[in-house]
């Protein structure tokens, strides 16, 4: 019992992350899990055929990409393709990695995709240096063992391919718990062991904390789509600016929670 109370300080202090370091039979168990909860909450929420953060992927993440246009994009748990409408008619082709196979399209937006069905242990059924970008945007923290997902991204990209990442980086919650409108094992990645599975592989060149927990919960209070609006974005990156010394993974007060939630990161293959 001692055992694990401590493992699970561990988790709670954001110094390791939970899942990365599962064995092969406790990845099986997580993939089934997300599979199937991930699939009923994108139909209960109408997922499907909406799309809530373009001004902030493109305020934190597309405006940084260099001048394409781009021969391969790879899209992991991309969904239907509506978060990548930005880079559209910047790009060849399309490849999703993508597991609610009812959201599969042979094309996004006009552009060709081909959609393929996860590996439950991360391995992406791509060529070496095949990929001029990858997009995960609010995916790798639905997997187990994301540093090595990071380091099957580094291998399928081409050199200074770009990475664009947007990920929670709190606990989002007791994930021993039930947690309405979330799956049973998503939970947030530390901001500091994100970082530094990232600089691992790739050249960091924009690393920017957004999502201001109180703004996104007033927004959907009022029904205001927070993450579409050019202006609530702006605030929220203020917000996420003034209250970064808070920024803690076990969020379990309401002070706590008073902190930037996501890390948007572009990255870069040396």
């Amino acid at each position: 019992m001692e055992k694990d109370a401590s493992i699970s300080d561990c988790y709670r202090s954001g110094k390791i992350l939970w899942g990365d370091d599962f064995t092969r039979e406790q990845i099986l168990e997580w993939f089934a899990d997300e599979q199937q909860a991930f699939g009923d909450i994108s139909e209960q929420f109408g997922l499907d055929n909406v799309y809530y953060c373009r001004e902030l992927n493109r305020r934190h993440l597309f405006q940084y990409l260099p001048p394409g246009p781009f021969d391969h994009c790879l899209a992991i748990g991309c969904g239907a393709g509506q978060e990548l409408d930005p880079i559209a008619g910047r790009v060849n082709h399309i490849t999703a990695i993508e597991p609610v196979q009812r959201l599969w399209r042979k094309a996004i937006n006009g552009v060709p995709a081909t959609y393929i069905f996860p590996d439950p242990f991360g391995n992406l059924p791509l060529p070496d240096t095949s990929v001029d970008v990858v997009t995960a945007f609010a995916v790798l923290h639905h997997i187990p063992n994301v540093s090595h997902v990071l380091s099957e991204v580094a291998r399928v990209l081409k050199p200074r391919g770009v990475l664009l990442a947007r990920e929670p980086i709190s606990s989002m919650g007791d994930w021993r718990l039930v947690r309405p409108g979330m799956t049973k094992r998503e939970r947030g990645i530390p901001t500091n062991v994100f970082y530094s599975m990232l600089v691992s592989h790739f050249q960091v060149i924009k690393a920017t904390k957004c999502c201001f927990a109180p703004l996104a919960r007033l927004g959907a209070a009022l029904k205001v789509e927070t993450y579409n609006s050019r202006k609530l974005v702006s605030i929220d990156r203020a917000l996420s600016v003034l209250f970064d010394w808070n920024d803690v993974y076990w969020r379990d007060s309401l002070l706590r929670k008073c902190a930037p939630g996501v890390l948007a990161v572009v990255s870069a293959k040396p």
